[in-house]
């Protein structure tokens, strides 16, 4: 036993005298990509971009886990869930009780996981959450529902997330009506000089 413990430590010594770390500096990246959009300057290029959500098709063990998380709870959640509940949902009606914020948690992954599979009916699914997010546009640029001021100022969490799964939804499809709810097209001269450039 005493023979043991005397190696076990003497190999640990030696392990770890044996392992070094280096920094490694990234390398500086100077090519520009037609196919990509990446930063412009003077911010620094990614190193990595962003593939437009459709431009894979997984095969293998990625291809099963997805067919996993698709018939599993991701896949499955509109059925089960309150906050997903369509009727009295904040994103379908004016003054819905629920679901301003988990809905586009949820739908950021549910939509890029149907825009990946191709499954028809989480393809529908996901038009019919992202036609109301379209269709909540304002015409003083706001979208989505319209909740509680704090301080005089609107909440926009669920705002932003809304952002990104309309952003992957234009990679998908081209639809240009995202990029109008985007730039929030039909605001009034008073927003736009007040909020944004």
């Amino acid at each position: 036993m005493k023979f043991k413990t005397v190696f076990l430590v003497f190999f640990i010594a030696l392990s770890a005298s044996a392992q070094t770390a280096k920094m490694v500096r990234p390398r500086a990246i100077q090519a520009t990509q037609t196919n990509y959009v990446n930063n412009r300057a003077p911010l620094p290029a990614n190193p990595f971009l962003k593939l437009p959500v459709n431009a894979i098709t997984p095969r293998g063990w990625v291809g099963e886990l997805l067919q996993r998380q698709k018939n599993g709870l991701s896949g499955n959640l509109g059925e089960i869930s309150d906050w997903l509940d369509k009727k009295g949902n904040a994103w379908l009606e004016n003054g819905g009780s629920h679901g301003w914020e988990e809905v586009p948690y949820w739908l950021r992954g549910y939509s890029n996981l149907a825009y990946i599979l191709g499954d028809k009916a989480m393809l529908d699914e996901t038009k019919f959450w992202v036609e109301a997010i379209i269709r909540s546009a304002q015409p003083d640029g706001y979208f989505g529902p319209v909740n509680e001021t704090k301080d005089g100022r609107r909440e926009l969490w669920a705002n932003m997330l809304a952002l990104q799964i309309l952003q992957d939804y234009y990679d998908y499809s081209g639809d240009e009506r995202v990029l109008s709810v985007m730039k929030g097209i039909g605001r009034t001269a008073e927003a736009a000089t007040t909020c944004c450039p």
